[in-house]
């Protein structure tokens, strides 16, 4: 909801204070998404987090806040109880669906970056990556410099956490991603200028040194804070998307 102004009448001290006066002091202090987020956003902190109303009532994420990238009949769009799906049917070929925003990350402001997400068939992703990537074009490549939970083709335990600079990375030992179906966090947060400790649902997975582990460190860094789904030809995948959430950054202009 837009500010409301007040007219000259509402705040002449000669006239009686009317409640439709008061009403508007509620509603322009109200707790309202878009009003946090322009808040939130000021300085060297940006929030993408949740899907703002504007967005949930059109049906489709807001194109000045989010990239979408799609591939062989693959479908973003947003689900009547406000999470985004991405949708990767079955079809002869790899299905690719990607929701992100660009970012230029100060590893110096400690940034930390937050994902909810849930998996309908974790059998069926061939290329899973929630986090912090350099922008790509080609299906299941991973970015030259990042950091992200990273699910491959296999089992389940086929997800680590993953560090890239320069096109090396680190990876942490493998772990489970909960059942098809449950809603799970994965942060990852660094703790000075080169080091970074990535969570699953609130418990450490994983953290990451230095140059010697790949960690990221450049203070221009242009990234994706996003999530990216691939499935394999011949299966179907939604990958539901409750938030991305990204602090301590300053925005990049997507234009």
């Amino acid at each position: 909801m837009a500010r409301v102004p007040f007219t000259d009448a509402e705040t002449n001290l000669d006239k009686p204070i009317r409640s439709a006066f008061g009403k508007k002091i509620k509603d322009n202090d109200d707790d309202h998404e878009s009003r946090i987020l322009a808040v939130e956003g000021i300085g060297a902190s940006a929030i993408f987090d949740h899907f703002d109303w504007i967005d949930r009532v059109s049906g489709a994420p807001n194109i000045a806040k989010w990239k979408v990238l799609l591939a062989q009949d693959a479908a973003v769009a947003i689900n009547a109880d406000h999470f985004v799906r991405l949708s990767t049917p079955s079809v002869s070929a790899d299905a690719e669906a990607r929701i992100a925003s660009l970012l230029r990350f100060r590893p110096d402001q400690l940034p930390v970056y937050k994902a909810k997400i849930r998996n309908s068939a974790s059998a069926n992703i061939k290329f899973l990556l929630v986090g912090l990537g350099t922008e790509r074009t080609i299906l299941t490549q991973n970015p030259s410099n990042g950091i992200y939970l990273r699910k491959v083709t296999g089992a389940d335990t086929n997800t680590v956490f993953v560090t890239r600079k320069g096109g090396s990375e680190d990876v942490s030992s493998a772990f489970l991603i909960p059942a098809n179906g449950t809603w799970y966090e994965v942060e990852i947060r660094y703790l000075d200028s080169d080091s970074v400790e990535c969570f699953l649902d609130g418990t450490s997975k994983a953290i990451f040194n230095g140059p010697a582990d790949f960690v990221p460190d450049a203070h221009a860094e242009t990234m994706l804070a996003e999530v990216n789904s691939v499935s394999a030809f011949g299966n179907s995948l939604d990958i539901d998307v409750d938030r991305i959430k990204a602090t301590n950054t300053t925005v990049v202009d997507l234009t």
